[in-house]
């Protein structure tokens, strides 16, 4: 059983929201400026007012959303050095052939 929104689907609710969520995520994530996200919205078909909105919340909220996403993104430690060696063995009696060498 799924309910109808408005005359829409339950489902395609939930699209519209995920898909606004992740333009608003990647809007903030790579520092689009609000006017240029507000104009590519509406070529993806959002209405001007819509976009709008979207963009007034971007100019307000943009620097608590970039900190939320440097809280939550994945972070690997620095690399500080690294040993490394290539051995390879020309011959051998225990081996019938020596193609690869070994990296280490």
């Amino acid at each position: 059983y799924q309910r109808r929104v408005r005359g829409t689907e339950l489902s395609d609710t939930k699209a519209v929201v995920a898909a606004l969520t992740f333009m608003i995520m990647n809007i903030a994530k790579y520092n689009v400026k609000p006017e240029i996200a507000s104009v590519e919205l509406q070529q993806l078909g959002l209405p001007a007012g819509h976009a709008g909105v979207i963009e007034r919340i971007i100019v307000k909220e943009k620097d608590k959303l970039r900190q939320q996403f440097l809280h939550n993104s994945l972070r690997l430690n620095r690399l500080d050095s690294v040993e490394w060696r290539v051995d390879f063995i020309f011959a051998s009696s225990d081996l019938q052939q020596l193609n690869t060498p070994s990296v280490q």
